[in-house]
């Protein structure tokens, strides 16, 4: 882990309206590693920061103007999620999701989401703000720590078997050898 520290005692305060404060903003969301979408009503990408670009590896230009929805990687998920999304901004509330969106190589990014609306001063939806996290190496491991467990299981399952078996087969030995002593009269 690399540690970067930056002395801004003497750097003023931090600007509260105007242009320093939109490029304060622009440069807190490139250098930002969360995925950062912003998209119209419609689901039409307005925003879309380099940590979106760097999860997903599609380039800022490519994307802008599209329908998120076509990116989903699941299929027959775009256009029942469009309706998802349209009925969850109409509530105004934050919400969650994880899905999985279809990367510029083709393969799919499980992204985790907080979804938020941002409206404009006559209380219309101006942005729905999508703040995600790829959580894809995440999710591959709890699904190999799920296959190992099942996988452990049955090994146990069938270590438990062989064992019942081996403890049968000791027993019918026992068996064999107490009736052996008692016919040769050893056996009291």
């Amino acid at each position: 882990m690399l540690d970067i520290w930056l002395d801004v005692t003497g750097a003023g305060p931090v600007p509260q309206s105007g242009p320093e404060k939109a490029e304060l903003y622009d440069e807190m969301l490139d250098t930002s590693n969360a995925v950062v979408i912003g998209l119209d009503r419609e689901g039409v990408v307005q925003l879309f920061n380099k940590g979106a670009q760097r999860a997903l590896g599609y380039t800022k230009e490519a994307v802008m103007g599209t329908s998120w929805f076509d990116y989903m990687a699941d299929p027959g998920t775009g256009g029942g999620a469009l309706e998802v999304f349209k009925w969850n901004i109409s509530t105004g509330f934050r919400t969650r999701f994880v899905n999985r969106i279809r990367s510029s190589s083709g393969d799919p990014v499980t992204i985790s989401w907080e979804n938020t609306v941002i409206f404009d001063g006559r209380g219309g939806i101006k942005t729905i703000l999508m703040i995600g996290q790829d959580i894809t190496q995440m999710k591959q491991l709890e699904e190999s720590l799920i296959l190992r467990s099942e996988e452990l299981g049955r090994a146990l399952e069938e270590a438990g078997i062989y064992n019942d078996l081996m403890l049968h087969d000791i027993h019918n030995s026992t068996a064999a050898i107490m009736g052996y002593l008692e016919l040769m009269g050893l056996k009291g």
